[in-house]
This record gives C-alpha cells, sequence and structure tokens, in this order.
C-alpha cells in the first residue's frame, strides 16, 4: 500500500507538469486559432469564387519573385502543416469547441485545392473575376503564415500531453482501486489476527484461570476471606471474567464500616480528653 501511496503521489506530480505545460501551450494555440478563424470568412467567401471557376483549360505558370512568390510557397506549407495539425487537434475538445478543428479541416480543403490548381490560378490572377479573390486569399494566408511553423511542434506536443494524461488517469484509477482492494483484505486479515491473538491472549491466562477456580471452590471461613475473596473476584487478574459487582461491594462495605468505627472511636477520644481538659482548668478559674 505505500508503494501504491508512492506511485500514486509520482503520477499526480507527473500530470501537474503536463498540465503546466498544456497550459502554457494552450494559450499560444488559442491566440494563433483566434487568427485563423478570424480570416475563416474571407477565405471562405473568396474559395467559393475559385472552385467554381472552370480551370481545366488554362495552361497555367509559376511565380518566380515578391509576393506571389511567397504566397505559392505559403500555399504549399499549408497544404502539408494544416492536414498534420488538424490530426493533432482533432479530438481535443478545447479546440473542437472554439471551431479551430473545424476552421483546421476546411483550410485543408483550401490548401490543398490552392496547391494543386496554383499555376492556372495565377496565371488568370489579373482578370477582373479573380482578382479581388486572389489578393484576398493572397493576402489571409501570408497574414496567418507568421504563426505556421509552430502550429506542428506546439499542437503534437498538446496532443502527446493530452494523451499521456488520460494515460496517467486512467493508472491512477487503476491504482486506487488495487488500493481499495488491499485495504479490504488487510481489514479481513486485521480481524483474523485480532481473534487469533484473543484467542492466545485467552489461552495465556488459562493458568490464572485455574487460580481463580481453585480460590472460589475453597469454603470461606471467616470474614478476611470473604473480603480477600471479594477484591480478587473485583480486580483484572483474569480479564476474561467479570463478576456482577453487587455480589462483593458488601463485602467492601464492611472495610469501610470498620474503618468509620475507628474513625469515630478515636475521635470520641479525643473530644473526651479536650473535654476533661476544659474542666479542669475551668475549676480553677
Amino acid at each position: 500500500m505505500n508503494t501504491l501511496d508512492t506511485h500514486s503521489s509520482q503520477i499526480v506530480s507527473q500530470q501537474d507538469t503536463l498540465k503546466q505545460n498544456n497550459k502554457k501551450i494552450y494559450t499560444r494555440l488559442v491566440a494563433i486559432s483566434d487568427v485563423y478563424i478570424m480570416e475563416r470568412d474571407r477565405i471562405k467567401s473568396s474559395f467559393s469564387i475559385l472552385e467554381k471557376h472552370n480551370l481545366e483549360n488554362i495552361q497555367g505558370k509559376e511565380p518566380v519573385f515578391g509576393e506571389d512568390l511567397l504566397f505559392y510557397e505559403t500555399v504549399k506549407k499549408f497544404s502539408t502543416i494544416i492536414p498534420d495539425v488538424y490530426d493533432n487537434l482533432k479530438t481535443i475538445d478545447e479546440f473542437i469547441q472554439n471551431g479551430f478543428v473545424d476552421t483546421l479541416h476546411f483550410y485543408g480543403e483550401v490548401y490543398t485545392f490552392l496547391n494543386i490548381n496554383f499555376n492556372k490560378i495565377y496565371e488568370i490572377k489579373d482578370t477582373t473575376a479573380i482578382s479581388p479573390v486572389y489578393k484576398a486569399i493572397k493576402a489571409s494566408t501570408i497574414k496567418m503564415s507568421v504563426s505556421l511553423d509552430e502550429l506542428i511542434p506546439l499542437s503534437q506536443e498538446y496532443s502527446e500531453n493530452t494523451r499521456e494524461l488520460a494515460n496517467l488517469g486512467t493508472e491512477l484509477v487503476s491504482l486506487r482501486d488495487e488500493k481499495i482492494f488491499l485495504e479490504d483484505q488487510l481489514f479481513e486479515i486485521k480481524k483474523e489476527y485480532e481473534e487469533l491473538s484473543n484467542n492466545i491472549s485467552k489461552i495465556e491466562s488459562l493458568p490464572k484461570l485455574l487460580v481463580l477456580l481453585e480460590v472460589s471452590s475453597q469454603e470461606i471461613t471467616d470474614n478476611l476471606e470473604a473480603i480477600n475473596y471479594s477484591t480478587l473476584m473485583q480486580s483484572k487478574y483474569y480479564p476474561y471474567y467479570i463478576p456482577e459487582r453487587n455480589k462483593y461491594v458488601v463485602m467492601n462495605w464492611y472495610n469501610s464500616l470498620v474503618e468509620s468505627k475507628n474513625k469515630f472511636d478515636s475521635g470520641k477520644e479525643k473530644l473526651n480528653a479536650l473535654q476533661n481538659s476544659f474542666q479542669h482548668k475551668h475549676r480553677y478559674l
């Protein structure tokens, strides 16, 4: 049981460390998710136009410098990183509830499409229909890319910590169940031991019982023997026999009566002596 308590304490300490670590990671992930969620509507409206546009007969070309090249490289990074981040966080309640998981799932679809079709979209980026949506997605993507490199290590560590916390919680419950089982066993062992101990104590006290039996079988012939018998019966000489007090207390009353009579006689003598002394002095006065 001591080993279980030590192990349980170690697990609780591990849990505290993981929770503190996750608290810090959570704060950073929430800050990132706020930006991603905020950009979602703009990207969604732009993407709905892009995916409906017929790109089949467009040959396509790659950007070679500037913001367009940065946009292209960022799209490629998003297309590979976002699915992994989604896998890391898709079962985490905190990020399901705040909408980040759903946003990541949507971005996975968006950036997969953009990565596959970027060259074609880039070729027609200056057309009236495509120019505003291209610029909107480019601006949002570059804005979100500031924290892109953090997403995988943070989400991975948070996910691993969360799984480890769940495992430690299961292990802690198992240890507590085992402790309860051992406590029940210990209780039964103590009951058996106490019963055995009592029986051993009775056996060890058997000679005292034999003494009591011997004393009680003797005939009481005078008051002194009666008082001695009474005193023995009321003592804890043999602890497993408790006689009725009323049977023997009268013997002690006799002792008290004799003692009171002796004190009375002694007091009476002193009073007589005092009275004689007083009468003697009065006569001379």
